[in-house]
Protein backbone atom coordinates (compact mmCIF):
# COMPACT_ATOMS: atom_id res chain seq x y z
CA UNK A 1 0.00 0.00 0.00
CA UNK A 2 1.17 3.34 -0.62
CA UNK A 3 -0.91 5.61 2.07
CA UNK A 4 -1.27 4.74 5.55
CA UNK A 5 -3.03 6.87 8.14
CA UNK A 6 -2.97 7.43 12.06
CA UNK A 7 0.05 5.12 12.44
CA UNK A 8 2.71 5.29 14.84
CA UNK A 9 6.16 6.67 14.78
CA UNK A 10 8.87 4.88 17.16
CA UNK A 11 5.94 4.08 19.97
CA UNK A 12 4.41 8.00 19.54
CA UNK A 13 0.87 8.43 18.25
CA UNK A 14 1.41 11.29 14.64
CA UNK A 15 -1.34 13.68 15.36
CA UNK A 16 -3.19 14.10 12.36
CA UNK A 17 -4.40 17.71 12.66
CA UNK A 18 -7.13 20.01 13.10
CA UNK A 19 -8.19 18.05 16.51
CA UNK A 20 -8.78 20.74 19.57
CA UNK A 21 -6.44 20.54 22.53
CA UNK A 22 -4.03 17.95 21.32
CA UNK A 23 -0.75 19.59 20.77
CA UNK A 24 0.76 18.70 17.47
CA UNK A 25 3.61 16.02 17.33
CA UNK A 26 6.90 17.75 15.42
CA UNK A 27 6.99 15.70 12.17
CA UNK A 28 10.36 14.68 10.26
CA UNK A 29 8.79 14.89 6.06
CA UNK A 30 10.75 14.52 3.08
CA UNK A 31 9.54 15.77 -0.36
CA UNK A 32 10.55 14.15 -3.37
CA UNK A 33 10.24 16.68 -6.10
CA UNK A 34 11.60 18.54 -8.93
CA UNK A 35 13.40 21.74 -7.70
CA UNK A 36 10.85 24.98 -7.85
CA UNK A 37 7.88 23.13 -6.71
CA UNK A 38 7.68 22.95 -2.63
CA UNK A 39 10.04 25.40 -1.24
CA UNK A 40 8.05 28.16 0.36
CA UNK A 41 5.65 25.48 1.83
CA UNK A 42 8.87 23.96 3.36
CA UNK A 43 9.85 27.72 5.22
CA UNK A 44 6.43 27.22 6.30
CA UNK A 45 6.58 24.14 7.68
CA UNK A 46 9.43 25.18 9.19
CA UNK A 47 7.45 27.87 10.85
CA UNK A 48 5.76 25.29 12.35
CA UNK A 49 8.48 23.70 13.92
CA UNK A 50 8.85 20.54 11.77
CA UNK A 51 11.72 19.09 10.25
CA UNK A 52 11.57 18.85 6.64
CA UNK A 53 13.76 17.95 3.66
CA UNK A 54 13.75 18.17 0.42
CA UNK A 55 15.51 15.92 -2.77
CA UNK A 56 15.37 17.01 -6.31
CA UNK A 57 16.62 15.78 -10.21
CA UNK A 58 19.46 18.06 -8.49
CA UNK A 59 20.22 15.25 -5.69
CA UNK A 60 19.95 12.25 -8.33
CA UNK A 61 16.01 11.69 -8.05
CA UNK A 62 14.06 12.21 -11.32
CA UNK A 63 12.34 8.77 -12.49
CA UNK A 64 12.44 5.24 -11.70
CA UNK A 65 16.05 4.70 -13.02
CA UNK A 66 17.32 6.68 -9.63
CA UNK A 67 15.48 5.91 -6.77
CA UNK A 68 18.58 4.39 -4.87
CA UNK A 69 19.82 7.75 -3.79
CA UNK A 70 15.94 8.38 -2.50
CA UNK A 71 15.66 5.29 -0.88
CA UNK A 72 18.97 5.71 1.15
CA UNK A 73 17.74 9.11 1.87
CA UNK A 74 14.83 8.32 3.35
CA UNK A 75 16.07 5.45 5.38
CA UNK A 76 18.88 7.37 6.83
CA UNK A 77 16.28 10.55 7.13
CA UNK A 78 13.73 8.45 8.62
CA UNK A 79 10.46 10.38 8.11
CA UNK A 80 7.29 10.64 9.22
CA UNK A 81 5.86 11.34 5.76
CA UNK A 82 6.82 10.85 2.28
CA UNK A 83 5.46 13.45 -0.28
CA UNK A 84 6.42 11.29 -3.18
CA UNK A 85 5.50 13.97 -6.46
CA UNK A 86 7.36 12.09 -9.15
CA UNK A 87 4.76 9.80 -10.40
CA UNK A 88 7.28 7.39 -12.16
CA UNK A 89 9.03 6.67 -9.08
CA UNK A 90 7.43 4.06 -6.81
CA UNK A 91 9.47 3.34 -3.90
CA UNK A 92 10.58 -0.26 -2.92
CA UNK A 93 10.25 -1.82 0.76
CA UNK A 94 11.86 0.91 3.26
CA UNK A 95 13.60 0.04 6.37
CA UNK A 96 11.44 2.99 7.77
CA UNK A 97 7.45 3.24 8.87
CA UNK A 98 7.28 6.30 6.77
CA UNK A 99 3.88 6.84 5.39
CA UNK A 100 4.02 7.66 1.81
CA UNK A 101 1.90 10.00 0.03
CA UNK A 102 1.22 9.87 -3.70
CA UNK A 103 -0.37 8.16 -6.65
CA UNK A 104 -1.22 4.81 -7.02
CA UNK A 105 -0.17 3.10 -10.41
CA UNK A 106 -3.43 4.08 -11.99
CA UNK A 107 -3.49 7.90 -10.78
CA UNK A 108 0.51 8.16 -11.98
CA UNK A 109 -0.40 6.64 -15.23
CA UNK A 110 -3.02 9.54 -16.38
CA UNK A 111 0.55 11.63 -16.75
CA UNK A 112 2.79 8.65 -17.94
CA UNK A 113 0.75 6.98 -20.42
CA UNK A 114 -0.62 9.95 -22.60
CA UNK A 115 -1.82 8.01 -25.22
CA UNK A 116 -3.82 5.84 -23.21
CA UNK A 117 -5.25 8.85 -21.53
CA UNK A 118 -6.03 11.08 -24.32
CA UNK A 119 -8.67 8.69 -25.33
CA UNK A 120 -10.34 8.21 -21.72
CA UNK A 121 -10.77 12.45 -22.26
CA UNK A 122 -12.09 11.90 -25.12
CA UNK A 123 -14.50 9.51 -23.81
CA UNK A 124 -15.36 12.17 -21.35
CA UNK A 125 -16.03 15.08 -23.53
CA UNK A 126 -12.68 16.57 -24.49
CA UNK A 127 -11.90 17.61 -27.99
CA UNK A 128 -8.29 15.64 -28.94
CA UNK A 129 -5.84 17.52 -31.16
CA UNK A 130 -5.42 15.40 -34.33
CA UNK A 131 -2.48 12.96 -34.86
CA UNK A 132 -0.38 13.31 -37.85
CA UNK A 133 1.56 10.85 -36.87
CA UNK A 134 2.32 7.79 -35.10
CA UNK A 135 6.56 7.08 -34.27
CA UNK A 136 9.18 7.23 -32.06
CA UNK A 137 10.79 10.19 -30.12
CA UNK A 138 13.98 10.17 -33.02
CA UNK A 139 12.06 9.73 -36.03
CA UNK A 140 9.47 12.18 -36.21
CA UNK A 141 9.37 13.51 -39.56
CA UNK A 142 11.40 16.27 -41.25
CA UNK A 143 8.73 17.64 -43.25
CA UNK A 144 6.74 19.35 -41.14
CA UNK A 145 6.58 23.25 -41.45
CA UNK A 146 3.89 24.31 -38.65
CA UNK A 147 4.41 24.04 -35.16
CA UNK A 148 4.08 20.08 -33.94
CA UNK A 149 3.83 18.64 -30.20
CA UNK A 150 5.27 15.36 -29.55
CA UNK A 151 4.73 12.90 -26.96
CA UNK A 152 6.17 9.66 -26.14
CA UNK A 153 3.11 7.13 -25.70
CA UNK A 154 3.80 5.08 -22.47
CA UNK A 155 5.82 5.14 -19.45
CA UNK A 156 9.81 5.98 -19.95
CA UNK A 157 12.60 8.87 -18.87
CA UNK A 158 10.82 11.78 -21.26
CA UNK A 159 7.30 11.37 -20.12
CA UNK A 160 6.88 15.17 -21.15
CA UNK A 161 5.64 16.67 -24.31
CA UNK A 162 7.52 18.46 -26.44
CA UNK A 163 6.92 21.54 -28.69
CA UNK A 164 8.67 21.73 -32.04
CA UNK A 165 8.70 25.32 -33.76
CA UNK A 166 7.82 25.91 -37.00
CA UNK A 167 11.13 26.35 -38.93
CA UNK A 168 12.76 23.89 -36.38
CA UNK A 169 15.58 21.73 -37.28
CA UNK A 170 13.65 18.81 -36.59
CA UNK A 171 16.36 15.92 -37.03
CA UNK A 172 19.40 18.63 -35.22
CA UNK A 173 17.06 19.95 -32.51
CA UNK A 174 14.68 17.01 -31.70
CA UNK A 175 15.40 13.28 -33.38
CA UNK A 176 18.93 12.85 -32.67
CA UNK A 177 18.45 14.26 -29.06
CA UNK A 178 16.72 11.05 -28.40
CA UNK A 179 17.50 7.03 -28.04
CA UNK A 180 16.02 4.77 -30.46
CA UNK A 181 13.18 2.78 -29.75
CA UNK A 182 10.53 4.68 -27.79
CA UNK A 183 7.10 4.99 -29.05
CA UNK A 184 5.25 8.51 -29.78
CA UNK A 185 2.96 10.64 -31.74
CA UNK A 186 2.82 13.72 -32.85
CA UNK A 187 0.04 16.18 -32.44
CA UNK A 188 -1.13 19.20 -34.61
CA UNK A 189 -0.69 22.54 -33.02
CA UNK A 190 -4.35 23.33 -32.26
CA UNK A 191 -3.53 26.94 -31.73
CA UNK A 192 -5.76 28.12 -29.16
CA UNK A 193 -7.48 31.15 -28.27
CA UNK A 194 -6.45 30.69 -24.38
CA UNK A 195 -4.33 27.82 -22.46
CA UNK A 196 -6.86 26.73 -19.18
CA UNK A 197 -5.11 25.16 -16.17
CA UNK A 198 -7.26 22.73 -13.66
CA UNK A 199 -5.25 22.43 -10.62
CA UNK A 200 -7.14 20.10 -7.98
CA UNK A 201 -6.30 17.98 -4.94
CA UNK A 202 -7.35 14.26 -4.81
CA UNK A 203 -7.35 12.18 -1.56
CA UNK A 204 -9.35 8.96 -1.06
CA UNK A 205 -11.28 9.13 -3.60
CA UNK A 206 -12.41 12.83 -3.67
CA UNK A 207 -11.41 15.84 -5.09
CA UNK A 208 -11.16 19.72 -4.65
CA UNK A 209 -10.60 22.00 -7.41
CA UNK A 210 -8.39 24.45 -6.29
CA UNK A 211 -7.88 27.00 -9.28
CA UNK A 212 -8.97 27.30 -12.95
CA UNK A 213 -6.12 29.15 -14.24
CA UNK A 214 -6.39 31.47 -17.82
CA UNK A 215 -3.58 32.17 -19.65
CA UNK A 216 -2.08 32.66 -22.61
CA UNK A 217 0.87 30.54 -22.48
CA UNK A 218 1.76 28.75 -26.38
CA UNK A 219 4.07 26.11 -24.68
CA UNK A 220 7.46 27.65 -25.43
CA UNK A 221 8.48 25.95 -21.90
CA UNK A 222 8.51 22.52 -23.40
CA UNK A 223 10.43 23.60 -26.53
CA UNK A 224 13.87 21.09 -26.59
CA UNK A 225 16.48 22.85 -27.40
CA UNK A 226 16.84 26.79 -28.35
CA UNK A 227 13.38 27.59 -26.93
CA UNK A 228 12.28 31.36 -25.54
CA UNK A 229 14.39 32.17 -22.54
CA UNK A 230 12.29 34.86 -21.22
CA UNK A 231 8.97 32.64 -21.56
CA UNK A 232 8.04 32.58 -17.91
CA UNK A 233 7.73 36.64 -18.58
CA UNK A 234 5.79 35.95 -21.90
CA UNK A 235 2.75 34.78 -19.76
CA UNK A 236 -0.21 36.79 -19.09
CA UNK A 237 -2.83 35.88 -16.96
CA UNK A 238 -6.40 36.15 -18.36
CA UNK A 239 -10.00 36.49 -16.75
CA UNK A 240 -12.69 33.62 -18.34
CA UNK A 241 -15.85 34.93 -19.59
CA UNK A 242 -19.15 33.38 -17.91
CA UNK A 243 -19.78 31.43 -20.95
CA UNK A 244 -15.95 30.16 -21.33
CA UNK A 245 -16.22 29.15 -17.71
CA UNK A 246 -19.69 27.73 -18.43
CA UNK A 247 -17.22 25.22 -21.06
CA UNK A 248 -14.37 24.08 -18.96
CA UNK A 249 -16.23 23.75 -15.80
CA UNK A 250 -18.76 20.61 -16.06
CA UNK A 251 -15.54 19.20 -18.06
CA UNK A 252 -13.25 19.29 -15.40
CA UNK A 253 -15.26 18.07 -12.68
CA UNK A 254 -15.89 14.92 -15.52
CA UNK A 255 -12.15 14.27 -15.66
CA UNK A 256 -11.55 14.70 -12.02
CA UNK A 257 -14.93 12.35 -11.04
CA UNK A 258 -12.97 9.74 -12.82
CA UNK A 259 -9.47 10.66 -11.93
CA UNK A 260 -10.53 10.26 -7.80
CA UNK A 261 -11.60 6.71 -8.85
CA UNK A 262 -8.04 5.71 -9.46
CA UNK A 263 -7.02 6.87 -6.07
CA UNK A 264 -3.81 8.46 -4.70
CA UNK A 265 -3.42 11.46 -2.60
CA UNK A 266 -1.42 13.74 -4.81
CA UNK A 267 -1.51 17.75 -6.56
CA UNK A 268 -2.22 17.79 -9.87
CA UNK A 269 -3.30 20.03 -12.77
CA UNK A 270 -5.13 19.52 -15.99
CA UNK A 271 -4.04 21.44 -18.93
CA UNK A 272 -6.35 21.99 -22.08
CA UNK A 273 -6.38 24.82 -25.03
CA UNK A 274 -9.65 26.43 -24.89
CA UNK A 275 -10.44 27.74 -28.81
CA UNK A 276 -14.03 28.92 -29.27
CA UNK A 277 -16.20 26.54 -27.76
CA UNK A 278 -13.77 23.52 -27.73
CA UNK A 279 -11.91 22.67 -24.90
CA UNK A 280 -8.99 20.33 -25.94
CA UNK A 281 -7.47 17.96 -24.16
CA UNK A 282 -3.30 18.41 -23.45
CA UNK A 283 -2.83 16.30 -20.51
CA UNK A 284 -3.01 15.62 -17.30
CA UNK A 285 0.10 16.21 -14.83
CA UNK A 286 0.00 13.83 -11.43
CA UNK A 287 1.77 15.99 -9.43
CA UNK A 288 2.14 19.78 -8.32
CA UNK A 289 3.68 21.95 -11.06
CA UNK A 290 6.38 23.88 -10.57
CA UNK A 291 7.06 27.89 -10.20
CA UNK A 292 4.37 28.69 -7.51
CA UNK A 293 4.70 30.04 -4.21
CA UNK A 294 2.64 28.79 -1.17
CA UNK A 295 0.13 30.53 0.93
CA UNK A 296 -1.23 29.30 4.03
CA UNK A 297 -0.57 26.76 6.86
CA UNK A 298 1.70 24.34 6.01
CA UNK A 299 -0.25 21.73 8.26
CA UNK A 300 -3.60 22.69 6.60
CA UNK A 301 -1.64 21.37 3.39
CA UNK A 302 -0.51 18.80 4.70
CA UNK A 303 -4.32 17.81 6.17
CA UNK A 304 -5.21 17.74 2.83
CA UNK A 305 -3.35 14.83 1.55
CA UNK A 306 -4.13 12.99 4.51
CA UNK A 307 -7.79 13.52 6.08
CA UNK A 308 -9.42 15.43 3.44
CA UNK A 309 -9.24 17.22 0.04
CA UNK A 310 -11.16 20.12 0.64
CA UNK A 311 -8.73 21.37 3.60
CA UNK A 312 -6.56 22.69 0.34
CA UNK A 313 -8.93 25.30 0.17
CA UNK A 314 -7.46 27.15 3.30
CA UNK A 315 -3.93 27.54 1.52
CA UNK A 316 -3.40 28.36 -2.09
CA UNK A 317 -0.36 28.82 -4.75
CA UNK A 318 0.42 31.62 -6.71
CA UNK A 319 2.67 31.46 -10.01
CA UNK A 320 6.29 33.01 -8.85
CA UNK A 321 7.56 33.23 -12.61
Amino acid sequence: KRIFLGTTYRGAFVCLGGISGVKLVQLRILFLSLSNTYETLIEQLHMEEHIVEQFTQRDGVYSSYQIAAATDKINRFYPNYIINNVPSIFLPALETNSIVIGNTEASANLELKKWETRQKAEELGFVLPEVLEECTLNTVSTSYTDTIFVKPKGVDLYHQAWKIPAGTNIKENHNIQFPSDIPAYVEADVQHDIQVDCCFTIHNGSYTINQIIAHNSQGNEKILLGGSETWKQEIEQVTLTEEQESIVTPLFNNWLNYAATLGGSYQGCVTTGLKGTNLYWYEQNSRKGTHTSFTGKGQDWLNSLILDSSESSKTSWSYNL
